[in-house]
């Protein structure tokens, strides 16, 4: 079913086709990605203001069950309409708990977005900066393979923040930036080029 849906999207370019086949995938069979994949199609709708505000909802139900199916990417966007309050009421202990989700199923981008938020101060979230809160979410999306995250380090142990200085470490992880950048510039057949670390 899943795959129909997306010969419709991709090869027959009928996304409400799509959308009806995801629709029924995701409450019939508990298809997570199908869930996902309908709440991306009500995301990406461009229509008045009313009618944007009845598709943010809809997508906010499908990717709280997308991520109650443990879908990750599922548990991320869910989280970014509860920060921002979009087709749902803001809240931002249940979005951190959707992150915390999709980064403990390895998802770095989840785990990056975690550590951020502690990098600065979120008033507006009733967060505040602790780079120490930070560390163990960079270094866990690190660890995924995000270049983000392993320059994020670098140069928090470069100028001490949250961590006591250590020359040693800020190389180690501005290599493992440069590595992955150069990994990822590869694949995608790319030239890269070196990775300023300040």
């Amino acid at each position: 079913c899943f795959r129909l849906g997306e010969w419709h999207s991709v090869v027959n370019t009928d996304r409400e086709k799509s959308l009806e086949i995801y629709l029924r995938n995701c409450k019939q069979n508990n298809h997570g990605k199908s869930c996902f994949n309908a709440a991306a199609i009500y995301l990406s709708k461009k229509n008045n203001k009313d009618d944007r505000l009845t598709n943010d909802k809809k997508a906010f139900e499908l990717v709280k069950k997308a991520c109650s199916l443990k879908h990750i990417q599922g548990c991320d966007i869910y989280a970014t309409q509860l920060f921002n309050g979009i087709g749902c009421k803001q809240d931002v202990n249940e979005a951190m708990n959707a992150l915390k989700t999709s980064c403990n199923k390895s998802y770095a981008p989840s785990c990056y977005r975690i550590g951020s938020m502690f990098l600065k101060d979120n008033e507006n979230l009733g967060m505040k900066k602790d780079f120490s809160k930070a560390k163990p979410f960079m270094e866990k999306a690190c660890r995924f393979g995000h270049p983000a995250s392993c320059h994020t380090l670098a140069v928090m142990y470069r100028r001490g923040d949250g961590v006591e200085k250590d020359e040693a470490k800020f190389r180690m992880y501005a290599q493992m930036t440069k590595d992955l950048v150069k990994a990822t510039g590869e694949r995608l057949g790319a030239t890269v080029p070196e990775v300023q670390i300040p």
